[in-house]
Order: structure tokens, then C-alpha cells, then sequence
């Protein structure tokens, strides 16, 4: 009945057809975010971990960082270029998308410091070198978001890791080298976030 009575009066059924045919177009032209997908990312990166602790191995070491002629701990402030490849999979249905996605990245992220102490007798002066580097960093994360017409805004968390490198070169009065130690490990934790495309 209310078609009959919209088409009776010219002008507002024109205006009515012509927002359907606006509404269909839209609908035609709707993305929809289900597939797999794969991608190159690039960017900077800061932050972290990046403390290095330092306990000494041999009696003199001990001796040197409990008594303040070493330091023992020292903080750091990693930052860097980061850049890797990603793959995933989103199921949309309606409005709701679910997906997952993994990526591994090359990192650049590091930072050194040199710290100037004094020995253990007061007069001889010691340079000790310490850096902290992450050398690559990877996620496996599932996104939950809402999908418009073309656009989408998520949702992301999941499991991080990344393998962590620390260095520590401590010298002698001469320039020797008295201490050096290296650590490698693999650090695991989690992630999460907000995004758009």
C-alpha cells in the first residue's frame, strides 16, 4: 500500500527510486575481507627489554661489580628499523571478521653504551662496554573486527617471540680486555594491538 501511494505522488518516488538504485550500487560494490592474504611489512621500532645484567664469572669480576668498579647493570634503549613478511586468513560473516595472521621480521633494533668507572684503587680508569641487539621478532595473532563497506577495524592479540642478543666487554686501565661475556636466548611473550586497513 505504501508503494502504491509513494508512486502516486511523482516526485517522492523518484526520490525513493533513486536512493535504491544508490543503496544497490553500494551493496555491488561491498568488499568482502574472507581469503587468505600475504604482504611485505616495514617500519621502526623501539622499546623492549633491553637491560643488560652483568654478574661476573670469576672472583675478580664479582669482587670489581660488588665493590662498584664495574657496573653490573646497565639500561639500554633499543630502537631500530624493522621489516618482515606476514600471511593470514579472515572469514567475514555480515559485519564480523575473524582471522588469523603470522609474521616474521628482520630487526635492526639496538643500542650500545660505553660507561666510564674507576677501579677498585681509586686512580686507574676502566671503559666497559655494553649492547643489546633483537635480532628478529615474530607473532602468531587471531583479529577480530568489524568490516565496512571498505574499510576494516580490528582487534589483534596473541603469542610473541624474538631471539635477544646482550654483549659486555669490560677493559683494563691499558685498554685490555679483562671480562667479556655474550648471551643468546630466544624471549617469548605476548602481543597485542589495535588496526585498520
Amino acid at each position: 500500500v505504501e508503494a502504491v501511494q509513494l508512486a502516486a505522488e511523482p516526485g517522492l518516488g523518484a526520490t525513493l527510486a533513486l536512493a535504491l538504485g544508490s543503496a544497490s550500487a553500494q551493496a555491488a560494490d561491498a568488499i568482502n575481507w574472507t581469503g587468505f592474504y600475504a604482504g611485505v611489512n616495514a617500519g621502526y621500532g623501539f622499546g623492549g627489554d633491553p637491560n643488560v645484567h652483568t654478574v661476573g664469572q670469576a672472583a675478580p669480576n664479582i669482587a670489581n661489580i660488588a665493590g662498584g668498579a664495574r657496573p653490573g647493570f646497565v639500561s639500554l634503549d633499543r630502537k631500530g628499523a624493522i621489516g618482515g613478511l606476514q600471511a593470514g586468513y579472515n572469514f567475514q560473516s555480515d559485519r564480523l571478521l575473524i582471522g588469523g595472521v603470522v609474521d616474521v621480521s628482520y630487526t635492526d633494533l639496538s643500542d650500545k653504551r660505553n660507561v666510564g668507572t674507576v677501579a677498585l684503587n681509586g686512580v686507574d680508569h676502566l671503559n666497559n662496554r655494553f649492547e643489546s641487539k633483537l635480532d628478529y621478532l615474530g607473532t602468531a595473532r587471531i583479529r577480530v573486527g568489524y568490516a565496512g563497506d571498505r574499510f576494516l577495524v580490528y582487534l589483534t592479540g596473541g603469542f610473541a617471540w624474538g631471539k635477544a642478543k646482550s654483549d659486555v666487554d669490560m677493559f683494563g686501565a691499558a685498554g685490555q680486555t679483562q671480562f667479556s661475556g655474550h648471551r643468546d636466548r630466544t624471549r617469548t611473550g605476548g602481543v597485542g594491538g589495535i588496526g585498520g586497513e
